[in-house]
């Protein structure tokens, strides 16, 4: 039975990685590893930047992760940006494709994500497992919000280009369902500083296995950034959830009323039972239609071989 995932590029970026992983099977892991190693540096420069100059022009020892986004981030997809050309490739023999078109995927996949929120917003309403506050509307409130808008885009996609792009074209080399599994686990393990919760690390290796999904369905990383983009957005900006134990500032303001399952307590909606039930489902559903769309391109193959035998 032929894999669900073989799709995609086949040349270029794709084609190297998987010689690579074919001939040098280490060679694949130290990629990983020399990626991750440039990755933190990246971090510790940009910490090593960003703090001195939060104390010496605000005269503070906290930086806002807004402003952490706007130079922690681009300096991961300056790191990516250079390992792509130490294989003579670029952004879009990762799925990053600039183009106007590209719009209506981002658009796409922020109603996605948004859709996941809105649902456990809407079912921890019903339930009366959030206190919900509107936001008194000033100035303050929407710049806040811009920069917050852009920094939670930036984020989104700097993660995906990460995981979806880099990552996941790396290690599916040799299998893409391996790739998949592989990079959602870096991912959930990646958050595991942000306090302990099994439903939200389960979470978390859902969404990132969701993500790939949406990456290979759409054929491009403008999907998964939309979805991730809409997740974070309608999460932290508009309903105003805590994440990870810290408040977010946001259209609304939503509350947990207690550490209950259905809202996610502190830790946010990606510590909701909701989500895991949400995201099993779909990450069900578009595997069962791509092994079904798989197997109807096998018989299709087949049939003229048919035939012509019978001829």
């Amino acid at each position: 039975m032929s894999n669900p995932w073989e799709s995609f590029y086949s040349r270029g970026f794709l084609a190297k990685i998987r010689k690579m992983s074919r001939n040098q099977p280490r060679e694949t892991l130290r990629e990983v590893v020399i990626y991750f190693l440039w990755l933190a540096l990246g971090t510790a420069i940009s910490i090593a930047t960003l703090f001195p100059a939060a104390f010496l022009i605000f005269h503070s020892k906290r930086v806002s992760p807004e402003a952490a986004a706007l130079v922690f981030w681009p300096a991961l997809i300056l790191i990516t940006f250079l390992r792509l050309r130490k294989f003579g490739a670029d952004f879009s023999d990762i799925g990053l494709r600039f183009h106007a078109k590209k719009f209506l995927a981002v658009v796409a996949g922020t109603f996605i994500g948004a859709l996941f929120i809105c649902t456990v917003f809407g079912i921890s309403a019903a339930t009366k497992a959030i206190l919900i506050k509107p936001q008194a509307a000033s100035y303050s409130l929407i710049i806040a919000l811009l920069i917050g808008f852009i920094a939670t885009f930036i984020q989104s996609g700097t993660e995906e280009l990460v995981f979806r792009g880099y990552l996941l074209k790396v290690l599916a080399g040799t299998s893409r369902t391996g790739g998949i599994v592989i990079t959602a686990m870096l991912f959930s393990i990646l958050h595991f500083w942000q306090g302990v919760n099994l439903i939200g690390w389960l979470n978390i290796f859902l969404f990132g296995v969701f993500a790939a999904q949406l990456f290979y369905l759409a054929e491009n990383l403008w999907l998964p950034i939309g979805f991730h983009f809409g997740w974070n957005l309608f999460q932290e900006r508009i309903f105003g959830f805590p994440v990870y134990g810290y408040d977010n500032l946001g259209v609304f303001h939503s509350a947990p009323v207690n550490q209950g399952i259905i809202s996610g307590g502190s830790y946010g909606p990606e510590g909701s039972v909701i989500i895991s039930i949400a995201l099993t489902i779909a990450i069900y559903s578009i595997y069962r239609a791509a092994r079904i769309q798989s197997n109807r391109k096998a018989v299709s193959i087949k049939l003229p071989e048919m035939d012509l035998a019978g001829k």
